[in-house]
């Protein structure tokens, strides 16, 4: 038996490109940052793109406007899980747009505004305030995420309780570009700016819970949390694949008892490391004392995405080029809010005819609950 631990490396191999062309930026296959979507299915493209300015989106949308031809975007860690990233389906004869090249950032430190373009990294974000002696006061506590997918996805914060902690009530504006008739030239850049109804509706939200039910635990993340995340940091290829086998072992014998002990060491020692908590990012303080930094190094983390290329001996937990390494296969289920108190009383009995049931769920983030609040628009 083997369980998670919290020792990880200061270098990692940073994670492959979503987008993989064959030949130049044509036969391509689009995944995300598990290499495999929930159903093991491939999805292909006729062609990539990557338009690095708005005149050059703008002419991509309209050629494949002109031409019928369906598009989806493509973000730099390609962390669209589901099969809604297939650009026509997958079925080879889509157009991938990847934002890679999209990544400007204009700071206006007087104004207190930042503008950046759609490709712009949360990490990028983060760093080009801080730069300006500014600060994002909320953000999500994954560094992987671009400006476009977290607005659009709803990867960040949440107002379902109160407003002001997502990161959407400080977008002041977008401009989208749009596919358009023919008599407006295929495709078009529509502004939106605040008090447009039309911006309430680019933006979603969503935060989240963990909860561990055959052990009666939950996790409750506050978005702009004080830490490093071990489960973000790099992780020796070795430990992946150990833990990797240990997983299959105890899933061919059918050892329950021994998937809760490691779902309980697991969860033992991130809390024993304060979940990557750590004063000068050496230690973790003692629980319950508080711990001083700067802002922009402690509200979010992602340190397995930066790092120098090691070869791959060092790499995020989930990177799909690491050989008989961890697998996450995530589905997911809609319950209304007013139904959530029956959603957990049912699975709390669930639980309670067959208490070993859930141990393998517990493995890793047990069942994560993320709440959203529907869009007014």
């Amino acid at each position: 038996m083997a369980s998670s631990s919290p020792s990880w490396w200061c270098r990692a191999s940073s994670p492959p490109d979503p987008v993989q062309c064959a030949s130049g930026t044509t036969d391509c296959t689009v995944t995300n940052a598990y290499g495999v979507f929930p159903d093991g299915s491939t999805c292909c493209a006729a062609a990539a793109a990557y338009p690095a300015s708005e005149q050059v989106l703008l002419r991509v949308v309209a050629g494949a406007t002109a031409s019928r031809t369906r598009t989806k975007v493509a973000t730099r860690y390609g962390h669209s899980v589901p099969k809604l990233a297939f650009p026509g389906g997958g079925d080879g004869r889509g157009l991938g747009i990847s934002t890679n090249a999209l990544n400007r950032v204009a700071v206006d430190a007087k104004r207190r505004a930042i503008t950046v373009e759609s490709g712009v990294t949360l990490a990028e974000l983060i760093d080009a305030a801080a730069e300006a002696g500014l600060l994002l006061p909320h953000s999500p506590y994954w560094l992987g995420v671009t400006v476009r997918g977290l607005l659009s996805t709803g990867a960040h914060g949440s107002s379902v309780w109160r407003t002001g902690s997502a990161v959407h009530e400080y977008v002041t504006g977008m401009r989208i570009v749009t596919p358009a008739p023919a008599r407006e030239g295929y495709a078009k850049v529509r502004v939106l700016n605040a008090g447009d109804p039309e911006l309430e509706a680019a933006k979603h939200e969503f935060a989240d819970i963990l909860w561990y039910p055959g052990h009666g635990k939950a996790v409750y993340r506050i978005d702009d949390g004080v830490y490093d995340f071990v489960g973000f940091r790099p992780t020796p290829t070795l430990a992946i694949q150990a833990n990797r086998l240990a997983e299959d072992a105890l899933e061919v014998t059918g050892n329950a008892g021994g998937k809760f002990l490691t779902a309980s060491a697991t969860t033992t020692l991130l809390a024993a490391g304060n979940y990557g908590l750590t004063r000068h990012g050496l230690l973790a303080p003692l629980p319950g004392t508080p711990v001083v930094g700067y802002q922009n190094r402690i509200q979010s983390s992602g340190s397995c995405l930066t790092g120098a290329d090691d070869a791959l001996l060092t790499a995020c937990l989930w990177d799909p080029r690491v050989e008989h390494g961890m697998f996450y296969f995530q589905a997911g289920i809609s319950v209304p809010l007013s139904k959530a108190a029956a959603f957990i009383r049912d699975v709390q009995r669930l639980r309670d005819l067959n208490p070993d049931a859930l141990c393998g769920v517990e493995l890793y983030d047990g069942v994560l609950m993320r709440y959203v609040r529907a869009s007014t628009t």
